[in-house]
């Protein structure tokens, strides 16, 4: 598992990396990645190629656990979901936040609450 972190001037770049299991023999075939830098959060994982949303165009932030409705079967036990604020055509982000470190996952909670789009 390779963690890497990066600081640019008013950038945050927080990036997991887990290696390829018995699925894919292709190294880097199983990845999660979540980025925040330059006003712009992007995730990738191994069921989407990326998603990317700026910060400013977040509409709300909520942290999901379980199964809240029938489709949530699909998705991650815990979860940050990202609203866009203008949701024609665009869809709601899901990160799951099990795989990242703790600390990763509260400095992106922390961005959001900045910009409260999280209660403090």
């Amino acid at each position: 598992m390779a963690v890497s972190r990066r600081r640019e001037p008013e950038a945050t770049t927080l990036t997991l990396t887990i290696p390829a299991c018995s699925v894919s023999r292709k190294p880097g075939a199983v990845q999660f990645q979540l980025e925040v830098s330059r006003g712009t959060i992007r995730y990738s994982s191994l069921w989407n190629r990326g998603q990317s949303l700026a910060i400013a165009d977040v509409g709300r932030a909520e942290v999901e656990a379980g199964l809240l409705k029938y489709g949530d079967r699909f998705r991650p036990p815990i979860r940050l979901v990202l609203h866009p604020k203008d949701a024609a055509g665009r869809k709601p982000i899901v990160i799951n936040t099990k795989v990242f470190r703790k600390e990763d996952i509260r400095r992106l909670f922390a961005i959001l609450e900045e910009q409260g789009l999280l209660p403090a």
